[in-house]
């Protein structure tokens, strides 16, 4: 169950209206596994948690940036 604090209401074109949570997953692409898993409230968007997940992903795993 998840907690009432974790759930925010989301309103973006294309998808469903009311109150939710967001399971953002950070992967990597060479093995293709899930690394990191985050939930936040669904009135945040995908992109605010983005830098400090990858940023945390980096540190933990030693991952090097490849472009």
């Amino acid at each position: 169950m998840i907690p009432i604090q974790k759930v925010g209401y989301l309103y973006r074109q294309n998808k469903p209206e009311g109150f939710f949570y967001l399971n953002h997953r950070t992967t990597d692409l060479k093995y293709i596994i899930i690394t990191g898993v985050h939930v936040t409230p669904g009135n945040i968007h995908d992109s605010k948690p983005y830098l400090n997940r990858l940023d945390r992903q980096v540190k933990r795993f030693g991952f090097l940036w490849e472009q």
